[in-house]
């Protein structure tokens, strides 16, 4: 009988557990959340247009833009940080593909530390097919080229690999087996098609930069 007493004992603290977590658990409001983002997406797209196609970046007034952006990405960065925080890197299907694009757009456009903070998680999130494996392979090929590394897929291009400052992919690692991991990311066209729809010079031999 004594045991009969602390087995419900125990199955009603288990469950007191659980309805307390289910309270303390945060409740998302995702129409709210695709609000802010698509918000946000928008002020990151529209402060490098400004700067790309009416400003130019040859212009005496970009270092003038080039702040402002700056400050749009900070401001943009602090709100996608807290919801990434609170809920996690959340999935298309909950808050539509522009609202996803803008965590991806603010993340890609932040800082090295928190691009590897939150890659992981992007990563899980294209594996369920609740981000886009392009975005992906643009972001964490971003981040391995800041960082001095080879990068995976092929995506990024720069003008400082060479003397000439000729742009040029940036080199790449295992680089035979690139196209088969650009297809299995999602990417549809190959790493020579790629380079030249940019206009940048590809070599599979490509050296990583001397660093000064």
């Amino acid at each position: 009988m004594l045991g009969s007493y602390f087995s419900l004992f125990f199955i009603l603290i288990s469950i007191g557990s659980q309805a307390q977590n289910m309270l303390l658990a945060p409740t998302v409001n995702y129409d709210s959340l695709k609000v802010v983002l698509e918000e946000i997406r928008r002020t990151d797209q529209h402060a490098r247009r400004v700067l790309l196609d009416s400003v130019g970046l040859d212009s005496p007034y970009a270092s003038l833009y080039i702040e402002k952006l700056n400050q749009v990405d900070a401001r943009n960065l602090k709100e996608v940080s807290a919801i990434l925080e609170k809920y996690g890197w959340i999935g298309r299907s909950q808050i539509g593909e522009l609202a996803a694009d803008a965590i991806f757009l603010v993340i890609q456009h932040s800082d090295l530390e928190t691009m590897q903070k939150w890659l992981p998680a992007f990563k899980e999130q294209v594996s369920m097919n609740e981000a886009s494996g392009l975005n992906f392979a643009l972001a964490y090929d971003r981040f391995l080229m800041w960082s001095g590394k080879r990068q995976m897929y092929g995506t990024q291009a720069s003008t400082s690999v060479r003397a000439n400052n000729e742009l040029v992919i940036w080199p790449i690692e295992d680089v035979g087996n690139v196209n088969a991991r650009r297809k299995e990311i999602g990417l549809i066209d190959t790493i020579e098609d790629y380079a030249r729809g940019l206009g940048a010079r590809y070599d599979p031999e490509e050296k990583l930069p001397v660093k000064h």
